[in-house]
């Protein structure tokens, strides 16, 4: 994975980075999805980010690799000592410093005063580049893995993020056997996708839904793939039925659009009577399966993640199938 050339001179002074072996409160210039400023883990209203079992833990190489990006983009925003004019020590400036320090204290409970370089005669000199890569590499190697895709995901959504981070950590999931893609249709976002066919089926249904200016049914599936993400299965589904819900309410109004949709589907879109049986069927176990759709106890382990990873792009391909099957004014 290319993390790029070293471009701020003297940046090679702060030392080759940290082998990884294992605050306050700042919301400024941090923007999440849909007016949230908390990363997907956070979203449950812990304060800070404890992490549940992601639906998949990042290899070793992938992680390397992030780390490669994120240590490379630390020392692009190295500047010299104003006071002195020297790399010695090397300090962290403009909006990469902002993130650092917010990120620090945010996941790794350490604070800026603590990555700040001292001297014994001009006091504090700013924040300390070495200090930063020091911090956070035993992060990237050692942390949970949906703890990690938290960090990268709030460091992309902060105004000041330099894109080409964002560019650099999309191509590295893009990468195979890696099961995250970062969806930059809004504030960017890492979702999980199994393999190529499934991001291909939520891409095409983001796309399709955006375009046909239905953001409800879009911000469900966005939801339902954070859930994911956080080990929330049943949330998750439910988040992927209500996708199908708000874009079947859209088109067929009704009080049950669900059930609406399927019969106009077969009555009035020649759809095979046994497609919306097979649909029926889905869905009705997303309403009988106990905290899914209408409540109840969450009593047994029939639904876990591969329920909840299935029903993403099973969802998101039934939504893109409705918007295509649906009769528009050119028809008849």
């Amino acid at each position: 994975m290319r993390t790029g050339d070293r471009r701020r001179p003297g940046a090679g002074e702060a030392g080759s980075d940290p082998a990884p072996t294992s605050g306050d409160s700042m919301t400024d210039g941090f923007v999440g999805p849909d007016s949230r400023e908390t990363p997907s883990s956070q979203a449950d209203g812990l304060e800070k980010p404890r992490g549940r079992p992601g639906p998949a833990e990042l290899q070793a190489h992938v992680r390397l690799g992030l780390w490669g990006l994120f240590a490379e983009t630390t020392r692009q925003a190295a500047v010299a000592d104003p006071a002195t004019g020297t790399y010695a020590p090397v300090l962290l400036a403009g909006g990469w410093e902002q993130i650092a320090t917010r990120l620090a204290q945010r996941h790794l409970c350490v604070s800026s005063d603590n990555l700040a370089a001292h001297d014994a005669f001009l006091g504090h000199r700013g924040t300390a580049v070495e200090k930063v890569l020091e911090a956070f590499g035993p992060f990237f190697v050692g942390a949970p893995g949906n703890r990690l895709l938290d960090l990268l995901e709030e460091a992309m959504r902060h105004e000041q993020c330099p894109p080409s981070f964002i560019q650099n950590v999309k191509a590295a999931f893009n990468e195979d056997g890696v099961p995250y893609f970062v969806d930059t249709d809004g504030s960017p976002t890492i979702i999980f996708a199994a393999n190529a066919q499934e991001r291909h089926a939520i891409e095409q249904a983001r796309r399709s839904l955006t375009e046909a200016e239905h953001p409800a049914a879009g911000g469900h599936l966005r939801r339902a793939e954070e859930l994911l993400r956080d080990g929330q299965w049943r949330e998750s589904v439910h988040e992927s039925i209500s996708a199908v819900e708000s874009l079947a309410k859209s088109l067929v109004p009704g009080k049950a659009p669900l059930g609406t949709i399927l019969e106009t589907m077969q009555r009035d879109w020649n759809t095979h009577p046994a497609f919306c049986s097979a649909m029926e069927k889905l869905f009705g176990w997303a309403s009988n399966e106990p905290g899914v759709r209408h409540g109840g106890a969450d009593t047994s382990d029939r639904l876990g993640r591969a329920e909840a990873a299935f029903m993403i792009p099973a969802c998101a391909a039934f939504c893109t199938y409705l918007l295509g099957k649906r009769p528009t004014e050119n028809d008849g």
